[in-house]
């Protein structure tokens, strides 16, 4: 499964890429936030999934990969593990590019893919809501909500 989406954040592109050439234990806590806006997307769907009934609360950890320089976008490999069971909330690994977007703002894009993939349409759900909830984290954090 490919997941894909992006959003603008109000802060111009040179204040923007240098924030994520910072230690990526930042992102921790905003891919934990994604997750459980996700998670609670899926207990709505389906209440009476493991995840409603008591199941300790899902960690989320956010490794980055080396970061690349592509044309005029900074691109930051992202990989979210977590110890939900694969089949609700699988590992995504990604590219989190940032952008230019006029003189004032950034554009944010996420493209990801999911390990095992995700071929329910519930956990796609979850994914697609989990990314969408990752950028909007991530743009209140660099000071640009949408």
């Amino acid at each position: 499964m490919f997941v894909r989406d992006f959003l603008a954040v109000e802060q111009p592109f040179e204040l923007v890429a240098p924030r994520l050439l910072q230690d990526a234990a930042w992102l921790d806590p905003i891919a934990h936030d994604a997750v459980a806006e996700a998670i609670d997307a899926l207990v709505a769907l389906h209440p009476g999934t493991p995840l409603a009934l008591g199941v300790p609360p899902v960690t989320v950890r956010c490794a980055r990969g080396p970061v690349r320089i592509r044309d005029d976008a900074l691109v930051m490999p992202l990989r979210w593990d977590t110890k939900a069971p694969r089949d609700v909330l699988p590992t995504l690994i990604s590219d989190l590019e940032v952008l230019p977007l006029g003189r004032a703002r950034s554009h944010l894009v996420m493209s990801a893919t999911c390990h095992p993939d995700a071929a329910d349409p519930t956990t796609r759900r979850v994914v697609d809501t989990s990314v969408r909830a990752f950028l909007r984290g991530l743009a209140a954090r660099l000071g640009g909500q949408p």
